[in-house]
This record gives C-alpha cells, sequence and structure tokens, in this order.
C-alpha cells in the first residue's frame, strides 16, 4: 500500500441492523490504505459480535469495546487508538460513496489542507437528496471562524470531512453531550484556523433521523444546557458576540422544536422550556440565526424555516405543530453531481 494511511472511526451502539452496510462501503473504498477503528458503546444487541468477525476477516480493522457511556466517549475510545496521518469518522448507520477517501485525500494533499470535507447525500427511507447547502465555495481555500460551526451552517457534520492528524489528532469530544458534540468539536478545530476546502461532489450517504426522536430523554433539558453554554463560551472568547447570541436562539429552537413536537412532551417540560427561552430566545439572536442559516437555500425551505422559527419564538406551540404535519412531504429524487 503507498500513501498516507487514514484511520476512520465507527462509535458502535446497537446497530447490528445497519453497521454491515457502513463497514462494506469503508473497507471496499478505492482507498485501501486504512485502518478501520470499530469502537462499541456497550451494544446489546449483536454488533460487538460482528465487529470481531470483520477484525477477523480484515487485518485493517481493530476493534475497542467500553461501557454505554455515548458517542462523544465511543468516539474518543476510537481516535484513542488512531495510526494514520489522516482520520475521519463514520456513524454506523451511514455509508461512504466508493471513491470518497482518494478524492479527499487527494485534495489534501495537493493543496497541504487540514481539513476536506464533501457534499451529503441524504437518505430518508426509500428517498434519496442530492442537495447541498452551498454556503461556501467549493475547490477553493476558506477561511472558516469559529461561528461556522454552528448555526447549520457547513455541509454535512463531523463524519463528511477528512482531517490531518498533525492539526487535529490531541482533540477530544465533550463526553458529558450525548447531542451537540460535534458543533463543539468543530469549534475546536475551526479555532485552529485550518487549511479548509469543501470538495464538489457526493461522497457521504448520511441517514435522516427525526430530530426530536433521536434526541428526546428525560435529561434532554440538562443536555440543552451543557450544549448552549459551551457554544456560547467559546464564540464569545472568539470575539464573535452576534453569532453567541444566534447560536443561543438556535439551541432553544431545538429545544423548542423537540418538545413542541408532542403536546405531552411539552406539557412535561414547559416550565423548563420557558426558563431557557428566557435566557436564549432574543428576537435578535433568531434575526441573525435565520440571515446565517437560510443562506443559498431554496425558496419553500427559507419560508417554512422563518414560519417555524416565528412560531417557536412567539411561543405559538400548537400551530407549529400544525405547520410541522404540513411540511413533512416526501423530498424529491435528485442526481448526484
Amino acid at each position: 500500500m503507498t500513501g498516507p494511511k487514514i484511520s476512520v472511526v465507527i462509535p458502535v451502539y446497537n446497530a447490528e441492523k445497519t453497521l454491515a452496510a457502513c463497514v462494506d462501503s469503508v473497507l471496499a473504498q478505492s482507498y485501501r490504505n486504512l485502518q478501520v477503528v470499530l469502537s462499541d458503546d456497550g451494544s446489546t444487541d449483536g454488533s460487538l459480535a460482528l465487529c470481531k468477525r470483520y477484525a477477523e476477516r480484515d487485518g485493517r480493522v481493530v476493534v475497542v469495546a467500553g461501557k454505554n457511556l455515548g458517542v462523544s466517549a465511543a468516539r474518543n475510545r476510537g481516535l484513542a487508538l488512531c495510526e494514520g496521518e489522516f482520520f475521519a469518522f463514520v456513524d454506523s448507520d451511514d455509508a461512504l460513496f466508493p471513491d470518497a477517501y482518494e478524492k479527499m485525500l487527494s485534495a489534501a494533499l495537493e493543496h497541504s489542507l487540514d481539513l476536506v470535507f464533501c457534499k451529503v447525500c441524504r437518505v430518508s427511507g426509500a428517498k434519496t437528496g442530492y442537495r447541498a447547502k452551498e454556503r461556501h465555495k467549493q475547490n477553493v481555500l476558506l477561511g472558516l471562524n469559529v461561528s461556522d460551526a454552528c448555526n447549520d451552517s457547513m455541509e454535512g457534520g463531523i463524519w463528511s470531512a477528512l482531517y490531518r492528524a498533525s492539526a487535529f489528532g490531541d482533540l477530544r469530544f465533550d463526553e458529558r453531550l450525548r447531542f451537540g458534540e460535534d458543533v463543539i468539536y468543530f469549534m475546536d478545530c475551526f479555532a485552529r484556523r485550518p487549511r479548509t476546502m469543501l470538495l464538489d461532489g457526493f461522497l457521504y450517504r448520511y441517514t435522516v433521523t427525526d430530530f426530536a426522536e433521536k434526541y428526546y430523554r428525560e435529561d434532554y433539558p440538562e443536555q440543552c444546557k451543557l450544549l448552549c453554554a459551551a457554544c456560547k463560551e467559546r464564540l464569545l472568547a472568539a470575539g464573535e458576540p452576534e453569532c453567541a447570541a444566534a447560536e443561543c436562539f438556535h439551541q432553544y429552537y431545538k429545544a423548542a422544536f423537540a418538545l413542541a413536537a408532542d403536546k405531552e412532551r411539552l406539557s412535561a417540560h414547559r416550565a423548563w422550556l420557558d426558563g431557557f427561552a428566557a435566557e436564549n430566545n432574543s428576537r435578535a439572536g433568531m434575526r441573525v440565526y435565520l440571515k446565517l442559516t437560510l443562506r443559498g437555500q431554496p425558496f419553500l425551505y427559507r419560508v417554512e424555516k422563518r414560519l417555524s422559527a416565528w412560531l417557536l419564538h412567539g411561543k405559538y406551540f400548537a400551530l407549529f405543530r400544525f405547520l410541522l404535519r404540513l411540511c413533512r412531504r416526501p423530498e424529491k429524487k435528485e442526481k448526484r453531481s
């Protein structure tokens, strides 16, 4: 094998049904010099056994297992074993296009990049969508700020990127966070002013999940507070107070979205949500958030986002639920570029 090694960290938790397709897509990459780290987070199904079978069949696969401490801890366990000059993340219900790492590594080497992003194909059930956010120019060097990590600004997530280990190998995920850990990780990456590029090509298949159902747990309110505080601290330290207000609104928006989508859930947490809103639901923050979020988006998306933001800002939760039912329609299938 020639060329630098890429270490790929895949956190695994009760992913028996999707893991094979995910790992197969990584092992089938046209670029072969890989280390695949399967980090099991205390799975109770057959996921760990499946991980071990992959390690027996392919010498590039390494398995590490631990207690169920969350995806951040699972990724950190995997990062501790990474040997490559570059590393990447893949979620266990997602998959890669066959030439993903070949193209991303080629760009990294040609342009001396620390961080390479690709565009993301979103899969929801039987529907596949090839629609990029188009907020950043493609195939050119990007000057990213800490605020680019938030407000849904980046194309994809931590899993749609290739990282140079010498630039980011020492960074770790905040294990207190059960969601939003990727935003904080990106903030810490961007604070180092890396040489970054977004490629003009769809190389990652992301499985769309319902935010409210995926992240809602009894500790959801506490998680929101932790994430909001971590974001605000980093943005203020970077001298971006307007973006801090926008991200505070973003966290309120997501919390209100997750809770208001279900009438009983909202009733159980209404007092907490009102208190969270008092600290984070500012009109100024909403305006900056919408300005950053809607840039380059299709007309209908902009209309729906503005309506939902204004309804949640004004706490018109019944109207929001009606809008949510109205807007959940099938996505058109588009071609890969």
